[in-house]
């Protein structure tokens, strides 16, 4: 699932079909719109997407996500879910096919979003500090 900033996913879907996988690009051109991605996503094998929405919607489906970061927000993000099962990043499209050949777990929380939202908040918690106000 490509972003705005997202530059090989085209190349990554025609790899991925020629080596045998079914592939439904978001946002390709034959795509239309849709009231919600979840059934899609809760349908797919795997979700390789770049960024923190088709993530957090992977990890409410329940699929296996492999992140293919496009911007340093995203490589953050992706770093961030390193630890946590079914979350997986890759860098380049060689290394998403790599990845799909074996897939990452599917995550076994009933919503992952929690998880990943509180590890999320913790790490802007632990990194943020705001200046006292003087009275």
């Amino acid at each position: 699932m490509p972003s705005t900033y997202s530059t090989s996913f085209d190349v990554l879907a025609d790899r991925l079909r020629s080596a045998g996988y079914d592939v439904t690009l978001v946002g390709d051109h034959d795509w239309g719109p849709v009231p919600s991605l979840l059934p899609l996503l809760g349908r797919a094998e795997a979700v390789v997407c770049s960024g923190y929405s088709t993530v957090m919607e992977a990890a409410v489906a329940g699929s296996p996500c492999v992140i293919l970061p496009a911007t340093n927000e995203q490589e953050g993000f992706a770093r961030r879910l390193e630890p946590v099962e079914g979350f997986v990043t890759a860098e380049s499209p060689a290394a998403v096919e790599a990845v799909l050949a074996d897939l990452p777990v599917p995550p076994r929380f009933t919503n992952g979003i929690a998880a990943v939202a509180e590890r999320m908040v913790d790490d802007l918690t632990a990194s943020t500090t705001v200046p006292e106000q003087a009275v």
